[in-house]
């Protein structure tokens, strides 16, 4: 299915949910891949997964952070098609047809025109497959209309019925049971308009009648003859502005495109489903810091590259093969070094100092195998080592106050809220004194400001907005690593 289509039609993924079921949307567009409904972060994931066409009906709002705005301009601005309907697709491209998201149907139009303003005029139940008795205010309106169209109601009471629904909460909305005569809640429910699976289905239609014409000379705007005028047509990806600088947007970035897909779609490649997979081994969260800061090393590779020469544009640079070499180049100028970083790893992780001890009683370590995740602290133990090399080559160092609020964080994790608890820990993982204790604070707060709360912009570096795989490179330098142990120690 993937090959075909790589070979035939742009690879789409489609976010939907209560709207319309992927079971039924597969029927209209089956050559697109499936996904659950979008949140924050999924647009850069699917990018980062080959997407070229993204279309957006359903998305969470509630229960999780929504889809934001400045991830769906970024796949714009790549020359990424997005195409959004009925719910928060519709929502989003009113929003966003001006920098050239598509909209589609009757619910886009009335937001794009003003005439909805309400968010929750398209809101579901996003519940165990969602639940079929709400009634979003979008379907309730012309189902009414119809109501009274047809004599069955009177204007004045879907007027009143609109009123009482629009007061109750979107979870509790429901237009079948809204009347207190129970012929009419029959009549509501055999005669529902359900306008969002129209709109979804038409946008998805549309989508695969241009499939069809398969002529690759016009983009998808001019092809889709049912879709309400675009600006696509006319806005070129590299004039919509965006603001590479916004530290929040630049923060989302580098922490989603290490973050896996939420579940093991069909279509994702075996490299995607392997991410997956993984998180499931204890030091997945490590290879996690090992991919932000191979992230970091390009970023670095980049920024020095410039200060050579400032003629050169970024662009020609964003080589992420750069990031692991550049960072080992920078290990020699730390001032703390990799063994030091791989003991303080050990301790702010929970690991055991004394494998031996660890070996000789099981019982009291029930991690069966730690040499896996030893080899992963060592990874990134020295390609942290070239994140401070950096900063000193830079005479850039962490503030007082962040390495206090690191260190009152540490104590706050391990519960170490007395002087007496905190000398007992010390002496537990081989700190003598208070000096080895703000060493092992110093050695740890830069992979904890800059790398975990992904402060690139403290320590002057821009993000480099390139949706490589960095979790395949990190898993490939923790492989590699964990195939140089010796067999014994395994």
């Amino acid at each position: 299915m993937k090959s075909n289509l790589k070979n035939k039609n742009k690879l789409t993924i489609v976010f939907t949910g209560p709207s319309l079921p992927a079971e039924e949307a597969r029927q209209i567009l089956p050559e697109a891949c499936y996904h659950e409904p979008i949140q924050c972060g999924d647009v850069i994931k699917a990018m980062r997964a080959g997407a070229e066409r993204i279309v957006i009906i359903d998305g969470y709002f509630e229960q999780r952070g929504a889809v934001w705005h400045k991830e769906i301009v970024f796949a714009l601005s790549q020359g990424i098609e997005v195409y959004g309907a009925s719910s928060m697709g519709a929502l989003r491209a009113a929003e966003l047809h001006t920098l050239g998201m598509v909209g589609f149907g009757k619910i886009f139009e009335c937001y794009r025109d003003n005439q909805t303003l309400d968010d929750d005029e398209v809101a579901l139940v996003h519940a165990a497959r969602f639940d079929s008795h709400i009634t979003p205010m979008v379907n309730i309106r012309p189902t009414l209309d119809k109501a009274v169209l047809e004599n069955k109601i009177s204007k004045e009471l879907s007027e009143n019925l609109l009123t009482q629904l629009k007061n109750t909460p979107y979870y509790n909305r429901s237009l079948f049971n809204a009347s207190s005569d129970p012929e009419l809640n029959s009549w509501f429910l055999e005669n529902y308009i359900d306008q969002k699976k129209l709109d979804a289905k038409g946008l998805l239609q549309s989508l695969n009648d241009q499939n069809n014409q398969n002529n690759q000379n016009n983009s998808s705007a001019q092809n889709l003859g049912r879709i309400q005028d675009s600006p696509l047509q006319k806005i070129i990806p590299e004039q919509i502005n965006l603001n590479t600088n916004a530290v929040f947007f630049n923060r989302i970035f580098r922490e989603i495109i290490v973050e896996p897909f939420d579940q093991p779609y069909p279509w994702l490649s075996d490299l995607e489903k392997s991410h997956i997979a993984n998180q499931k081994k204890s030091y997945f969260q490590t290879t996690q810091r090992i991919a932000k800061c191979l992230h970091l090393g390009l970023d670095i590779a980049i920024f020095n590259k410039n200060l050579i020469d400032q003629n050169n544009s970024q662009d020609s640079k964003k080589d992420p093969k750069e990031a692991y070499q550049e960072l080992l180049r920078l290990q020699k100028v730390s001032p703390i070094q990799p063994e030091l970083l791989l003991t303080s790893l050990m301790i702010e992780s929970g690991f055991p100092i004394n494998l031996q001890d660890s070996r000789e009683n099981p019982e009291e370590n029930p991690e069966e195998n730690f040499q896996p995740f030893l080899s992963a602290l060592n990874v990134l133990s020295q390609i942290l080592a070239g994140v401070i090399g950096f900063m000193t080559q830079q005479n850039i160092s962490i503030s007082a106050r962040s390495a206090q609020t690191y260190a009152n964080e540490f104590r706050r994790a391990r519960q170490l809220n007395t002087a007496a608890e905190t000398l007992i820990w010390m002496k537990k993982h081989g700190l003598d004194n208070q000096s080895d204790f703000e060493k092992l604070i110093m050695s740890l707060c830069p992979l904890h400001h800059i790398i975990d709360l992904h402060n690139a912009h403290s320590i002057g570096l821009n993000t480099t907005l390139a949706c490589h795989n960095w979790l395949a490179e990190a898993e490939f330098l923790v492989l590699t690593e964990i195939s140089k142990t010796p067999i014994e120690q395994q």
